[in-house]
């Protein structure tokens, strides 16, 4: 038997994937700071030069995780500007 959580999840996520491409270019931008080790070498290079602290990174996107895009819009809007710094520097 799911839980409600879960179920409640799943109903957010599908009716989320039509019509927000803002949470699709977040989950992507997460997806491709996490494809290789070199990025995200890269991409905790920029960390360090925009000054930002924290002791977590991007995390994924988890279907069966109730919370997760909540977790990624948080991790998001705090790399902001280490997002930027990599889209500068061309990665």
């Amino acid at each position: 038997m799911r839980c409600f959580a879960h179920i409640l999840n799943l109903k957010v996520n599908e009716d989320s994937k039509d019509s927000n491409d803002f949470i699709s270019s977040i989950c992507n931008a997460m997806r491709f700071v996490r494809s290789s080790p070199q990025t995200m070498a890269k991409f905790k290079e920029c960390i360090e030069f925009t000054r930002i602290s924290s002791n977590k990174l991007v995390s994924l996107d988890v279907s069966t995780r109730w919370n997760s895009i909540y977790i990624i819009q948080e991790s998001a809007g705090k790399f902001e500007a280490t997002y930027k710094q990599l889209k500068f520097e061309g990665v």
